[in-house]
């Protein structure tokens, strides 16, 4: 790998970390959300070293790198310019979010942007939706999928299945539609559209978001579009969530940052936030904020 520029090491600082701690397990199909880049890669891991194609417009770019910890950093120089990809890997090794970047050579200003990965349940090599893989290659409900590629079939009566929902468990199958089952107590499941504000140094901002709660992690977006927001993790049975926004700043590189509880009917949600605004003269500005959000219902707010 080529010695990198000052700046770039600034943009992708956990490419000088070196393993502290117990190591994630990446190995195998990964659905991305990279602008521009094709919907799935493999991911191939030796170790703590790691290797994976991403496709941009028909042109493939191998990366390799490595796994520290919770954190994944690669680089490629396949392209007229080198790419980094810097992911933080959340608990439970199935999503990992970040940054990836174009730092160099003929491309003489960096950019970056987000960058999402979600561990595939499934791979059949489409994405196209009831076929028992969904799109972002996890498998549907009332659908049983094995081999490679996937061949998915489906679940006869009573098999058990799962409704894709955090606060219900012992789901079964009835004529293809994934229910029944029992309440876990206590549990907040925050899945929904929601109406948040933000009071911070630099104003009062409101919008609405989609958030998706999954095995304890939590993806917000903006609300009717797949534009992302906050991805962390949330303690079912308390509320308790942390939360970040990687940062595409090119100098003032720390996130986004808000820790959050929902109260037990989760309804609600309210937190403390900080985050590091780049001025247009590369001044890094702190920032810090609070947060609530109403759950929306029928178009209007609960």
């Amino acid at each position: 790998m080529p010695m990198l520029p000052r700046w770039a090491l600034r943009l992708f600082p956990a490419l000088l970390t070196v393993a502290t701690s117990a190591n994630a397990d990446l190995t195998g199909h990964w659905h991305v959300e990279i602008p521009g880049a094709d919907p799935f890669t493999e991911i191939v891991q030796t170790g703590t070293s790691v290797t994976f194609t991403l496709t941009f417009s028909g042109s493939s770019l191998v990366f390799d790198g490595t796994v520290s910890g919770d954190a994944l950093s690669a680089t490629s120089n396949d392209g007229p310019c080198p790419v980094g990809v810097n992911l933080r890997i959340l608990p439970g090794e199935t999503v990992m979010d970040g940054i990836d970047g174009v730092y160099g050579g003929p491309c003489t200003y960096p950019t970056k942007s987000r960058a999402f990965m979600s561990r595939c349940e499934c791979h059949d090599g489409n994405q196209t939706n009831g076929d028992g893989c969904d799109a972002e290659c996890r498998i549907e409900p009332c659908f049983v999928c094995s081999g490679e590629p996937s061949i998915c079939t489906p679940a006869g009566d009573g098999a058990a299945c799962d409704d894709r929902r955090d606060c219900t468990t012992g789901e079964t199958c009835s004529a293809g539609v994934c229910g029944g089952g029992s309440a876990v107590v206590p549990c907040v499941d925050l899945t929904g559209r929601w109406f948040w504000t933000d009071d911070s140094t630099f104003g009062v901002f409101q919008s609405t978001s989609d958030i998706v709660q999954r095995n304890g992690i939590l993806v917000f977006r903006q609300a009717g579009g797949s534009t992302l927001r906050y991805v962390g993790t949330i303690d079912a049975s308390t509320g308790a969530m942390d939360l970040e926004i990687p940062s595409n700043a090119l100098f003032c590189t720390d996130p986004v940052k808000l820790t959050a509880s929902a109260p037990p009917d989760g309804r609600t949600y309210s937190g403390t936030g900080s985050a590091t605004v780049e001025s247009p003269h590369f001044i890094c500005l702190d920032d810090s904020f609070t947060e609530t959000g109403s759950r929306c219902g029928g178009g209007t707010i609960d």
